[in-house]
């Protein structure tokens, strides 16, 4: 009797433990460390990101927001200081190529964007080796041609694509 509750109890315990230990334990945001920076970015930029989410004005709390990093990955964020997250998606090199100097003229269309509401949708680029932030933040519910929000909206949408492109 004492025999059959062993083999009923404690060998399957101690399979479960070896069978644990060696399982591979490493996550998504250890696996995409490898992949290289952009070919298309310089080395004053390798630190770049843009995020873009929405943002709740009262406790800066933030939701659906994301980071893309120079190396073309996509991840998700929970806080605006984020520098990294969890792995969303890798975005081909060609298409990063395309969006940030697109960024980068909208950017020199207008300057700066901020538009205070309840809940506030934003595009914060960052570039820590210069020391340069910039932060574009609107009122998502107003969507008027004349107002600046125009172009950063359609670029927001263009973002947005981005993460659901290639799951």
């Amino acid at each position: 009797m004492k025999k059959s509750i062993f083999n009923f109890l404690i060998v399957p315990f101690v399979l479960i433990i070896i069978a644990a230990s060696c399982t591979n334990t490493a996550t998504k945001e250890a696996i995409i460390v490898n992949y290289p920076i952009t070919k298309c970015v310089d080395s004053m930029n390798t630190k770049t990101t843009l995020k873009w989410g929405s943002l709740i004005r009262k406790t800066e709390k933030i939701f659906n927001s994301y980071i893309l990093k120079t190396n073309g990955v996509v991840e998700s964020i929970t806080s605006i200081t984020d520098t990294s997250g969890v792995f969303v998606t890798k975005i081909p090199d060609s298409l990063y190529c395309s969006v940030l100097p697109d960024f980068t003229k909208l950017i020199l269309r207008n300057e700066t964007l901020n538009v205070t509401a309840d809940t506030m949708t934003y595009i914060i680029f960052e570039n820590p080796t210069n020391d340069f932030v910039k932060r574009y933040i609107w009122n998502n519910k107003f969507d008027r041609p004349d107002l600046l929000n125009r172009d950063y909206r359609i670029f927001y949408i263009r973002l947005e694509s981005l993460k659901d492109l290639y799951k």
